[in-house]
């Protein structure tokens, strides 16, 4: 990989299982990454992409779209203790509501309040976006937005497809993508990081 960019796990907890049983057939569908955080930083990722959301209690849940995954409050504070402690990586932190819904005023206080404690217990980490995924709206600010271009099949791929087969343009596109944008000063995020 080139000095300047800087590779990024797109939906990086998508390797987790699904939380609810009947997601367990389509387990597939929406998963961006197979490797956990961990393999992924050891593979060249320091730019981690969380998407969050709360349930009915304002406990957090981990989620890509209606994916769920298996991941306890305690599991994310750790992950993120593991990137305090290495001091060289960045958090994409959003809000996971694809769209509106009727308790958004109750989910963005919860996501405030989780951003705000982010910023205040991991002083090493770089935390940037605080936006609501659906209107792009930010409802925190972290100080600082960080140069990022998506490639992966939820943008790049037809509409149809993009959840299906995001493995299938991470092999065909990954190594490509890389490689176009080795000399810039930007980060790069991508499904499946261990296909380079």
């Amino acid at each position: 990989m080139a000095k300047n960019l800087i590779l990024g796990s797109h939906n990086t907890f998508t390797y987790l299982p699904p939380k609810k049983w009947w997601m367990k057939p389509f387990s597939c569908i929406g998963k961006c990454q197979e490797k956990d955080y961990k393999e992924q930083y050891k593979l060249g990722a320091r730019v981690f992409d969380v998407r969050v959301r709360f349930d009915k209690h304002g406990d957090i849940v981990v989620a890509h779209n209606l994916r769920e995954v298996k991941m306890s409050e305690k599991e994310l504070y750790d992950f993120f203790k593991f990137l305090n402690k290495k001091k060289n990586c960045s958090c994409r932190i959003m809000l996971e509501l694809r769209k509106k819904v009727k308790d958004e005023a109750l989910q963005i206080e919860h996501f405030r309040y989780f951003c705000e404690s982010l910023a205040q217990q991991f002083e090493h980490i770089v935390f940037f976006g605080g936006r609501i995924l659906y209107n792009w709206v930010q409802v925190y600010n972290f100080g600082i937005d960080i140069p990022i271009i998506e490639k992966h099949a939820s943008v790049c791929a037809p509409k149809l497809i993009d959840d299906l087969y995001p493995k299938y343009y991470a092999k065909h596109n990954n190594h490509k993508n890389i490689e176009r944008y080795k000399d810039e000063q930007i980060c790069l995020l991508i499904d499946f990081v261990n296909i380079q």
